[in-house]
């Protein structure tokens, strides 16, 4: 028995062909596997629900759960004992206010090369489909840094 609130560790452990037999079979199971537009921050996803329902039936359709889901798979299993190797390519980070504002020990244990950090007071964990002029501005002041 998987305990309440553990369900998605428990699944990210599965082998991504297994879980795609639940969440992929039926597009309601897809829907509520996505519950996370709005649980990310707190409830505060600004992510309109055509958006949500848009971009959870392009996934159905393209049968792509089990694709989008291996990253967590694999990191749910890797090696505690065989750590990643460090980026040392120009990095960027931005941290939007409604997502994880822990991340920059993260970062820089990942990156040796931080080039750009930025705050926002606006969007979440879901910032491209929530803010997507701030997230593009960004991207472009990152990319103007690098000359």
């Amino acid at each position: 028995m998987v305990p309440e609130g553990r369900r998605l560790q428990h699944d990210e452990r599965q082998p991504p062909a297994d879980r795609r037999r639940g969440p992929q079979r039926l597009p309601v199971g897809l829907l509520a596997y996505s519950e996370l537009f709005n649980s990310f921050g707190n409830g505060t996803s600004l992510v309109p629900l055509e958006t949500v329902l848009l971009e959870v039936s392009v996934a159905w359709f393209a049968n792509a759960a089990a694709g989008m889901s291996r990253s967590y798979y694999e990191n749910a299993n890797a090696e505690a004992a065989d750590p990643a190797p460090v980026n040392a390519a120009p990095t960027g980070v931005a941290v939007f206010a409604d997502d994880f504002q822990t991340i920059k020990v993260f970062a820089e244990r990942d990156n040796s090369n931080i080039v750009h950090w930025s705050r926002f007071e606006r969007g979440g964990h879901f910032a491209a489909l929530e803010v997507p002029e701030v997230v593009a501005g960004d991207i472009s002041a990152f990319f103007a840094k690098l000359g």
